[in-house]
């Protein structure tokens, strides 16, 4: 007996959108709007440190950051996570069209 099994399994990030620099953008706005602390240093912290846990990327900010008391890698984890959910990446271009084929 004869089955075909019909799926199809591919890497989203990085592979149909490009999600480093939207998430890049994401925790930049993060770090300006709640840490005080330029865009151009904390995207640069978030593209040096790539892969690691998001916490951990945001106490690397903290740590530059004349924060204000209580402000918790948590916090801005889920400021990021609630800010990205809002807007989505862009796909790269002919992305749609070779999935439709």
């Amino acid at each position: 007996m004869n089955q075909f099994i019909g799926c199809l399994v591919f890497d989203l990030d990085g592979t149909l959108i490009d999600s480093m620099e939207f998430h890049a953008n994401t925790f930049s706005d993060i770090c300006a709007s709640m840490l005080g602390v330029d865009r151009l240093i904390s995207k640069s912290i978030y593209f040096h440190t790539a892969g690691q846990p998001l916490g951990d990327q945001f106490n690397r900010v903290i740590n530059l950051s004349s924060t204000p008391q209580g402000t918790s890698p948590n916090d801005l984890v889920e400021a990021f996570w609630l800010r990205a959910s809002t807007t989505s990446p862009k796909s790269y271009p002919n992305a749609e069209h070779l999935l439709l084929r």
